[in-house]
């Protein structure tokens, strides 16, 4: 990874920081950390070592059977549920089963196509480019939830949007 590199991964992230945090309630005090901003915090951490040291794997033995196995330890989760005793609900209305469908059918598509990514060409790339969904979740909420986007976040979308360009730029 080169210097130019470098500097693109830092715009990109400082676009994700920028389109995520609300930095008005960070400095007023009214920011309350739930736990969902927690437990995404923990998705960030594990992803991104998920993201770093799945290449080795990919590199060895190509890009579906990582992605497979780590399918595989899926029924922990119900073993969590069941110890922790979390009660699962199941969707009443088909409409909530399709979106559910659909959540399953594209974290699939992404799994194997981050995977595949990472089997052609560099982490230090890929990763990042990956990890810029969420400017697409802001733009996504406002499109379809009708949520309202602040000029921070509409700074953040390009700023992401930009190091993504520049990352494939420097990384020719």
């Amino acid at each position: 990874m080169n210097s130019p590199q470098m500097v693109a991964i830092l715009v990109i992230f400082a676009g994700i920081l920028l389109s995520t945090l609300d930095f008005k309630g960070l400095r007023s005090g009214s920011f309350k950390l739930n736990r969902g901003v927690f437990l995404a915090f923990v998705a960030m951490v594990t992803w991104g070592i998920y993201f770093t040291f799945i290449k080795i794997p990919v590199q060895q033995i190509g890009w579906f059977w990582p992605n497979y196995i780590s399918f595989t330890l899926f029924p922990l989760i119900f073993l969590y549920t069941k110890v922790r005793k979390i009660k699962l609900v199941p969707p009443t209305d088909k409409r909530g089963m399709l979106a559910v469908l659909a959540a399953v059918l594209l974290t699939g598509a992404a799994e194997f196509s981050f995977n595949f990514a990472i089997s052609k060409g560099l982490t230090s790339v890929v990763a990042p480019i990956a990890g810029s969904n969420p400017t697409l979740f802001v733009i996504l909420a406002f499109f379809v939830f009708k949520d309202p986007i602040s000029r921070q976040q509409i700074a953040g979308i390009f700023s992401t949007l930009i190091g993504i360009v520049l990352l494939s730029f420097f990384s020719v």
